[in-house]
């Protein structure tokens, strides 16, 4: 085994550690149409709560992946009229750069298609998400 790498030496810190997770700034200000290749449930560690955590990740086949967070994974459900997972698998999507609720960096997701007149799969989608929302509630 050679000590020498074989690779030209990094430039900058983030190619000498390379984050396997999509950010916002990786858009660099632009939308970008991605097709899902995969999506899978995995448990992640996050640091802020010291704790492992169930997370969706979607993967487009590209370097990095993208971890959902709940308002993205509800997108995902108004786009795909689904919310089982696995069946998002082979959508089309568009990844976007935003500003969150909290006003940190985020990814949008939208739909490549825009449909004329009301989107009855949206709105099922919707009611969906809003009859869990008013179950918590009770809860």
């Amino acid at each position: 085994m050679s000590g020498k790498p074989t690779t030209p030496p990094p430039k900058t810190i983030s190619q000498m550690f390379p984050d396997k997770w999509l950010r916002a700034a990786d858009l660099r200000g632009k939308s970008v149409l991605v097709t899902l290749k995969k999506v899978t449930v995995e448990s992640v560690y996050n640091k802020r709560e010291k704790s492992y955590e169930w997370k969706t990740i979607l993967d487009s086949g590209k370097s990095k992946r993208l971890i959902l967070n709940k308002t993205q994974c509800e997108e995902m459900e108004i786009i795909t009229g689904t919310e089982i997972f696995k069946d998002w698998k082979g959508q089309s999507i568009i990844l976007s750069p935003a500003i969150a609720k909290n006003k940190k960096p985020t990814i949008k997701i939208s739909s490549p298609k825009r449909k004329k007149g009301i989107d009855k799969q949206a709105v099922k989608a919707v009611s969906r998400i809003t009859s869990r929302a008013n179950n918590s509630e009770e809860e």
